[in-house]
């Protein structure tokens, strides 16, 4: 699976596949990249491939520290999710978004999340937990308030390409 150009993993231990609608493989792929490399991946692109759902073998890859969804047909996050607690960026623009699950607040190292163009109706509480986020952009969403506890974090809060206050 990886050549003598390093065309799946970069010199720089990052798996990169943007639009290559790796859906049906993606699960056994996981499973085989990571020991191969003979370190841990901490970045992975995965935009543009078409994905409705996360195989449950990415929740092996602990050491993730960005992980990049957009552009994909996801419609829900696994529980999961939560557990790649290492994670710093998630990029889950562009996707079809009804909801976040509560775990998505266990991310406490994340510092960027983006969840722009999705449904989303509402937000988990949870999200005040990450205190260590700087960016978090919501616009073109179908949110109608902001949570209170996003505002105690001391961010900027992007919504329909507007700054917007929370709401109690």
């Amino acid at each position: 699976f990886i050549d003598e150009d390093n065309e799946f993993i970069d010199e720089d231990n990052e798996f990169i596949d943007e639009g290559n609608e790796l859906s049906s493989i993606l699960g056994p792929l996981c499973q085989i990249i990571e020991p191969l490399c003979r370190k841990p991946i901490k970045e992975l692109y995965l935009n543009g491939n078409e994905l409705t759902s996360l195989p449950a073998e990415l929740c092996n890859l602990t050491n993730l520290t960005e992980l990049y969804l957009g552009s994909n047909q996801l419609h829900s996050l696994p529980a999961w999710i939560g557990n790649l607690t290492n994670l710093t960026h998630l990029s889950l623009s562009c996707n079809n978004l009804t909801f976040i699950s509560a775990e998505l607040g266990n991310l406490t190292n994340l510092t960027t999340l983006w969840l722009q163009h999705n449904r989303l109706h509402s937000l988990p509480a949870e999200l005040g937990n990450l205190t260590n986020l700087i960016w978090l952009d919501l616009s073109n969403n179908e949110l109608t308030t902001i949570l209170a506890s996003l505002n105690k974090l001391g961010l900027f809060v992007i919504k329909d390409d507007h700054v917007v206050f929370a709401a109690d």
